[in-house]
């Protein structure tokens, strides 16, 4: 039996690594199209292979860092503004187009098929978009910018992202409008305290499945919509989402990284 778990340990070890090159490949292809069409100064950043330091590794500039000699205080604000980042380790996920374009994301690899920008090429899985609204290597902005709030005067990133766009230019615009959020239905859960904004649940019979249903009212449907979870334990937790009736089939937090 021994021998049997060890080849298996081998199979799965050379899948991972068979997955890696293909992926490695993919990538490559994709930065030799962006390099021969761009030759300017910007971010790429990807989300199709897994592992740390992928822009160090492929040649490219990118958010994505694992190291001891991190900078504290951009980390500190990166998590502030909703990115995956903590000591040492960040991560490109968790962005919105305000992020993207502020941190100079020009392109996008992604698996994804519904990425919000512009679709430029598919190679393999990989789809390539382009976000025309990234900011160069300098821009001017207004100086008010250099006071705004500590960010931890802001309830969410949206909150945050709002603030650092009306600062940057002078704009009294909300870039992120809160949708509104109806509490539909309880499953196997009774409201144990309701106080200031907080509600705390409990589970009736401890023995069977318990959830909570939410209607959220978009808005606008043709923007995209954010969901931002809080709470580590909560995001770890199985959230399902529907879209007009769709089931989307799968927790949404699958392969997210939650930091």
């Amino acid at each position: 039996s021994i021998l049997v778990y060890n080849n298996l340990q081998i199979k799965e070890v050379l899948v991972l690594y068979n997955n890696h090159i293909i992926e490695k490949n993919t990538i490559n292809k994709a930065l030799e199209f962006i390099r021969k069409n761009d030759s300017g100064i910007y971010r790429i950043e990807q989300d199709i292979s897994q592992g740390y330091n992928k822009g160090f590794g492929n040649g490219y500039m990118t958010m994505d860092i694992y190291s001891s000699t991190y900078n504290p205080e951009l980390h500190e604000f990166l998590r502030a503004a909703g990115l995956p980042f903590i000591p040492k380790l960040g991560i490109y996920n968790s962005t919105t187009q305000i992020t993207d374009s502020i941190l100079g994301t020009k392109y996008i690899l992604s698996d994804n098929p519904n990425y919000p920008y512009i679709k430029l090429k598919k190679i393999d899985k990989c789809y390539i978009y382009i976000n025309e609204n990234a900011f160069p290597m300098a821009v001017a902005v207004n100086k008010d910018i250099l006071e705004i709030n500590s960010y931890k005067n802001y309830r969410n990133p949206f909150e945050y992202q709002n603030e650092i766009m009306k600062k940057l230019f002078a704009e009294n615009k909300e870039f992120f409008i809160k949708s509104k959020v109806d509490q539909a239905e309880l499953i196997n859960v009774k409201i144990v305290e309701n106080k200031d904004d907080k509600i705390a649940y409990e589970k009736i019979d401890k023995s069977k499945k318990a959830y909570l249903k939410y209607n959220i009212e978009s808005k606008n449907k043709e923007k995209t919509t954010y969901l931002y979870v809080k709470n580590r334990k909560m995001a770890l937790s199985e959230i399902y989402i529907e879209i007009d009736k769709n089931n989307m089939d799968k927790d949404i937090f699958d392969g997210a990284k939650i930091l």
